[in-house]
């Protein structure tokens, strides 16, 4: 503080924080009045709602003060002012000088006058004379309209260097009077603290500028400036952000695993391609460990394995392209397998033992009933599948042997499912019961076409079956005669004689 300063504050009894106080106020609503040659006063002008905060100042100042706030009539907003004035003294005409230097008529801020401000209850009564907070933010501004940019930089500069009060000039335009000026804008970091610095000054009746928003902490609940983060701390908004995002991802699970199913089923060749460049660039050594660890693991957890297996299958079943792929990957791994005859012998034995045990044979027969349930209540997805099976049956009809073996397969299930019925009195009977029971149902819903159409099949297999026998009589009767003697030939043309004349006989005493 300048040494003249202090002499004259020692010289009338003023204390540092009454002459902080001042100093603050005269960037604010305070103006020098009663012009001397080596003393000045200074006044305040404020509206009848801010008499409190008159009062205020003045049991700060009273020892200064000409007299108690008073009132007087106001020509302007509102109808009367509460005003304070100070006596007239040598240290406010130091004052002055500092703030219109060179008799210069208006009010400065200068760098000088800046450097003399020590407490920060000066920063207390300018912004509570000048400043306004955001309603709802912990943000605000003070109304510097009255100073130039220039001035606005320089009290910018010094806020931020001796109080760490961070700020920025903004260009506003007044709303009555359309004139142009400049304020200070105090951001969130600003704004929080300038009020750490001033509450402690700040009356009961300014609290509603000083008073800072408060919320909690999304995190650990601990109350905090309310302000654009969520959280009192970057740890905390690190593990609120993990908590929000496993939350949202819980309560949108389903859609986010269509959503990752949809992009890998669009870009399933690109996946593929990363999947081997990244394998590719592994070492020989560590990919001998890594299939080592799997095969360790699927041996430690067989059920665990399957039941990854399961839930995954469960899953994709009902997928066309995971169908499709599956059909695919299956044709290119028996192609593979078939080029070892004897690996492909080992896999064929296993499957049949499989196929043998009891609760595969369970779950076989369930499929297929439910196979054919599904295809009776979709009669497109059965005629496809007559149709399919009609195509594969006419594919085998093409090829004698494996027609024959088709034959042969069929006759064989045919007898093992005959045995499995007959073996039981009572599935045999109602294996009987329903035979008869398709049956005569079957031809009694039959229409005459149907049974015209039946009775000329039944005649043409007739015919056909007569002549077949006709012909296996004629061939096993060539072969008997080409085995036979002379004797025994004409023995047996005897015999034949001797029996077309008893037929002939017996008709003739018939008729």
């Amino acid at each position: 503080m300048n040494t003249e300063l202090e002499k004259q504050m020692q010289a009338v009894g003023m204390t540092e924080l009454q002459l902080n106080a001042v100093m603050g106020s005269l960037m604010g609503d305070a103006a020098f009045a009663k012009s001397g040659k080596t003393t000045k006063a200074v006044r305040w002008n404020h509206g009848e709602k801010q008499l409190p905060y008159v009062e205020h100042k003045y049991r700060i100042l009273s020892e200064f003060a000409t007299k108690p706030p008073s009132s007087k009539p106001n020509a302007g907003y509102g109808n009367t002012w509460a005003v304070l004035t100070l006596k007239s003294l040598g240290v406010f005409h130091s004052l002055y000088m500092m703030t219109h230097p060179d008799g210069a008529e208006r009010k400065t801020v200068t760098r000088e006058f800046l450097e003399n401000i020590t407490h920060p209850i000066a920063l207390a009564w300018w912004y509570m004379d000048d400043g306004s907070r955001r309603q709802g933010y912990n943000t605000g501004n003070i109304a510097t309209n009255g100073f130039s940019r220039e001035e606005n930089e320089l009290l910018r500069d010094w806020l931020l260097a001796a109080w760490g009060v961070s700020s920025t000039v903004r260009e506003v335009k007044h709303s009555s009077t359309g004139n142009t000026g400049y304020n200070l804008y105090l951001d969130h970091a600003g704004f929080i603290r300038l009020m750490q610095l001033i509450t402690p000054y700040a009356p009961e009746c300014m609290r509603y500028k000083t008073d800072l928003i408060l919320m909690k902490c999304a995190y650990c609940g601990k109350e905090i400036p309310a302000a654009r983060s969520q959280c009192c701390s970057p740890a905390c908004m690190l593990k609120w952000r993990k908590q929000t995002r496993h939350e949202y991802y819980m309560e949108h699970w389903d859609h986010a695993a269509q959503q990752s199913r949809d992009w890998r089923r669009n870009h399933r060749e690109l996946i593929n391609r990363r999947a081997r460049e990244r394998y590719a660039q592994l070492g020989e050594e560590w990919r001998r460990k890594r299939n080592e660890s799997a095969r360790r693991y699927r041996a430690a957890n067989p059920q665990v394995y399957k039941a990854i297996k399961r839930a995954y299958l469960e899953r994709h079943k009902n997928d066309p392209d995971f169908i499709l792929r599956k059909k695919i990957d299956c044709a290119k791994y028996y192609a593979k397998v078939k080029q070892d005859p004897e690996k492909y012998a080992n896999r064929l034995a296993l499957a049949r033992r499989r196929r043998h045990r009891p609760e595969v044979k369970t779950a076989e027969l369930l499929y297929q009933r439910e196979y054919r349930k599904r295809l009776a209540e979709n009669p497109e997805k059965k005629a496809a599948a007559l149709e399919r099976d009609r195509g594969y049956y006419l594919k085998y009809m093409a090829d004698p042997v494996k027609h024959a073996k088709l034959n042969a397969q069929a006759k064989k299930q045919y007898q093992r499912r005959m045995a499995r019925i007959k073996a039981d009195p009572e599935a045999y009977e109602e294996y009987k019961r329903k035979a008869r029971e398709t049956y005569y149902r079957k031809k009694a819903n039959e229409t005459p076409e149907q049974k015209e159409a039946a009775r000329l099949k039944r005649a043409a297999k007739y015919a056909a079956d007569l002549e077949k026998n006709r012909a296996i009589s004629r061939e096993n009767s060539r072969k008997r005669r080409a085995s036979m003697t002379q004797e025994q030939i004409d023995e047996y043309n005897r015999m034949r004689r001797e029996k077309r004349l008893r037929s002939a006989e017996s008709s003739v005493l018939t008729k």
